[in-house]
């Protein structure tokens, strides 16, 4: 058992929780035992596994901790003081991952006859971010992409937010000049989301390939994207509402989308 805060895996563990803004690490940190168990069900490579006595003692703990060392993971075990150091909640629940993500590419896999993509242009808080990918997951969005002044979608807080989400869809990282390039080149549509041009969300044609471009609810979409964009959309609110989330509007235009498909 490791019951030093000094101790090299430790050291690097925490060093690697508070790297997670930067998109270049392919390691990322997950804690808490539904979100390892939804990293586990979609094959995310669980590189070192922290546990303490009390985790190891229930059912679905001697579960994760056989599953982890199956795969060729390490499991490690570490004093309920060291789990707090570690710990990036509140409650710790007695254990928490290092995992690995692999590099997701712009490319024909993401960008079929079909395709649905989300571009996050510069969502700046991680909850908001992990909220978004769960509603791409569970509305049959093909990938998010990030362009690079958007926060880290595998920080501890966004992936708790996306509840698993981040696991489940391809989150690529990509240049804007870049996204634009591809979708012209494929042609799909770019989408942009803007509460005050456009057409009303129920009246855009989005059967058809699409890339909806969103922003932070203050600064909104980049004048980049705008400037490149085919279709403006926005979501028609009451008076007393002046403006809804990135999360929020993110869900109801790809509800849309999804809606006029099953028509």
């Amino acid at each position: 058992m490791i019951t030093s805060n000094s101790n090299s895996k430790i050291k690097e563990a925490i060093n690697i929780k508070k790297r997670h803004a930067s998109l270049k690490e392919s390691a990322f940190f997950i804690e808490g035992v539904r979100l390892i168990e939804s990293a586990l069900k979609s094959g995310i490579h669980l590189i070192d596994l922290f546990y303490t006595d009390r985790f190891a003692a229930s059912e679905r703990g001697a579960i994760i901790i056989s599953s982890v060392k199956k795969r060729g993971g390490t499991a490690i075990h570490v004093s309920e003081t060291v789990m707090t150091r570690l710990s990036d909640t509140e409650t710790p629940q007695g254990v928490l991952c290092i995992a690995s993500k692999a590099k997701e590419g712009l490319n024909e896999s993401v960008t079929g006859e079909n395709s649905v993509l989300l571009v996050c242009d510069g969502i700046k808080d991680p909850g908001n971010m992990g909220a978004v990918i769960r509603s791409a997951d569970a509305l049959a969005c093909d990938a998010v992409i990030c362009t690079p002044d958007t926060c880290n979608p595998f920080s501890p807080k966004a992936v708790r937010a996306s509840a698993g989400s981040v696991f489940n869809i391809p989150l690529i990282f990509e240049q804007p000049e870049n996204i634009v390039n591809l979708l012209k080149q494929r042609d799909m549509k770019v989408v942009v989301s803007d509460p005050y041009r456009g057409e009303a969300v129920m009246a855009v044609d989005l059967i058809s390939p699409f890339a909806l471009v969103v922003g932070e609810e203050a600064a909104g979409v980049s004048e980049f994207f705008k400037s490149r964009a085919d279709v403006f959309l926005n979501i028609p609110v009451t008076k007393r509402a002046d403006s809804l989330n990135v999360a929020v509007s993110s869900a109801i235009c790809l509800y849309e989308a999804l809606r006029q498909r099953k028509k």
